[in-house]
């Protein structure tokens, strides 16, 4: 059944045929009926404008031909259908309706049983009456149908769709005029029907490409990849909005600006390199790949990887580069960790053999002069000095094994609420020694003693550590301070030096396990760096952070200490 705007297709047409088909044909009446005469003149007006309709805009054509139709004919109704497939049925749609059929535009008829289909299947122009008696599923179509004049048309030979012309009264009848012109209309239909499919094919491939280009701009844009192409004999470079950004080009250098432009956007170190490298593949190469470095606006730093393939022409002359920019910074920046820490996992070793051979060199003196030695107050200062060594021993391996327990998660907090004061009196009276051999000035202000929930043997651990490595990198006779500073719910202490200092770039990575805050082994004080790993992870296990300040090499450095406070009784403390 036909509704306004949709003409149902459903297979439930088959079960309601009316009479047969041959009962509603008149095609024969055609000859016989009085003919007007031909108006050429109306004809080629619509033809013409047709024609100018084709060309200036095809998508609207059907409907500018059903329009003629009905013009030319006097019908009630004219329209195009069209076959289809929708899903698994074959249907027939009007893709352009006219008159008081107008209404039903785009609606569907079924193939298999229908006057077009009808019209297909003999392949012949024919008039129905009252086409309703056969099918019988558009006798609700309003107005009623008294006649009914289609005319197949063509793709490439094969018939496709029909023109058609309809009265709605009895008045009104189909002569052999009104053939000839929905026959010629028809083949107007034909050429329509092959461009307007062939240019709605051409969009739907715009479409996809732009969909596909979308995708992989997309694509390149999250994998941060440009693309580019060189024009290497008219020296014209054309980069995508991705590879643009990243040069800082203007919009025409980007789109045929000379390859100059995006050269000065790379680092000056590597410029030299990348423009050999080029040169090189240009001249003996099928292809082109160069690492480098790219000062991006604003200042920021990348690492890129250029890869281009080299288009030649019959003679071997390079004609063309074509290729893709990668940004590979992350990839760079883990590879220079990596590096650094190998170094950094070298110079550990290396320093680690020399703070083992410093004690153990006098250990074995030591034990030759008691050898030797009868004197007892000679027996009694080496006995000392080998004490003082193997204490230096002792302490190494056990801050290394602290260290190793840390990572692992094997040190285990025995917390209570300690006096922060009597904390630092015992690391200052544990790195008394090394202080004094230093003959350094320690200033100790404290404040009001402040309480702290943690591990008291552990922030002792820290604090000596502190003080111990200020020590041994403040030349002799320098001064070493430690100040508290009690915040909201903090307390900051300072352990502060006025000794070799650090330089900005080591400040980041003095607390990790293989970095030293005092150079090489050869240094006067050498040092593994450990203390300061330990420092780190035993202040965060406690809910507080460390940091370290210096203006620079030669100026002092200083060791910030951040840890909760907490209030209790004194009778509370421990």
């Amino acid at each position: 059944m036909m509704s306004q705007g949709r003409l149902s297709s459903r297979p439930a047409f088959t079960l309601d045929r009316g009479c047969p088909v041959e009962n509603i044909l008149t095609t024969d009446q055609l000859a016989h009926r009085p003919s007007r005469p031909p108006n050429y003149a109306g004809e080629n007006a619509a033809l013409v404008a047709l024609l100018t309709q084709l060309s200036g805009s095809p998508t609207t054509v059907m409907q500018a031909l059903s329009d003629a139709a009905l013009a030319l004919t006097g019908a009630h109704s004219a329209g195009i259908s069209l076959e289809e497939t929708d899903g698994s049925e074959e249907i027939f749609r009007w893709r352009a309706t006219s008159g008081e059929f107008a209404k039903y535009l785009h609606g569907t008829m079924p193939r298999y049983f229908s006057p077009c289909g009808t019209v297909l299947e003999r392949n012949s122009v024919l008039l129905m009456h009252e086409p309703a008696r056969a099918y019988p599923y558009i006798v609700k179509v309003a107005p009623a149908i008294s006649e009914v004049l289609l005319v197949p048309f063509y793709r490439d030979d094969k018939p496709i769709g029909t023109v058609w012309v309809i009265s709605h009264t009895d008045d009104k009848q189909f002569d052999a005029e009104d053939r000839r012109l929905v026959t010629s209309l028809a083949l107007f239909a034909s050429a329509a029907v092959k461009t307007v499919g062939g240019l709605e094919r051409l969009e739907e491939s715009r479409r996809e490409l732009v969909n596909a280009q979308a995708r992989l701009t997309s694509a390149l844009d999250g994998g941060d990849i440009g693309t580019w192409r060189w024009d290497v004999v008219n020296d014209r470079v054309y980069v995508d909005s991705q590879m643009a950004a990243w040069f800082g080009v203007s919009d025409s250098d980007a789109d045929g600006g000379s390859v100059s432009s995006l050269m000065q956007a790379i680092h000056a170190d590597d410029r030299e390199r990348v423009q050999e490298t080029r040169s090189k593949a240009i001249a003996t190469d099928h292809k082109y790949e160069a690492d480098y470095r790219l000062v991006s606006p604003g200042g920021r730093t990348r690492w890129l990887t250029s890869r281009a393939r080299i288009t030649r022409d019959v003679t071997g002359k390079a004609l063309e580069l074509s290729g893709v920019v990668v940004d590979i910074t992350e990839r760079k920046l883990l590879e220079i960790q990596q590096d650094d820490a190998e170094h950094r996992k070298t110079d550990f070793l290396a320093i680690l053999a020399h703070e083992l051979r410093n004690p153990l060199a006098p250990l074995q003196t030591g034990l030759e002069l008691l050898q030797a030695s009868t004197s007892l107050t000679d027996r009694q200062q080496v006995q000392a000095m080998m004490k003082r060594q193997i204490a230096r021993l002792t302490r190494l391996v056990e801050d290394m094994m602290d260290v190793a327990r840390l990572k692992s998660g094997k040190v285990q907090l025995r917390k209570s609420r300690v006096s922060l004061k009597a904390v630092i009196d015992e690391a200052v009276e544990e790195s008394s020694a090394v202080i004094k051999g230093g003959k350094h000035t320690l200033d100790v202000d404290l404040g009001e003693d402040l309480i702290v929930d943690g591990d008291a043997e552990r922030l002792v651990q820290v604090f000596c550590n502190l003080l111990t490595n200020a020590a041994k990198y403040t030349p002799m006779g320098g001064r070493i301070q430690v100040s508290t500073e009690k915040g909201r719910s903090t307390v900051t202490v300072r352990v502060a030096d006025n000794g070799d200092g650090i330089d900005a770039h080591s400040l980041p990575l003095i607390f990790e396990m293989f970095a030293q805050a005092g150079g090489t082994m050869d240094s006067a004080q050498g040092g593994l760096g450990i203390g300061l790993a330990v420092v780190k992870n035993l202040t965060e296990m406690h809910g507080g952070r460390v940091h370290a300040e210096s203006p620079g090499l030669g100026k002092g450095s200083t060791f910030v200490v951040e840890l909760p406070l907490v209030i209790a009784p004194a009778s509370a403390l421990h």
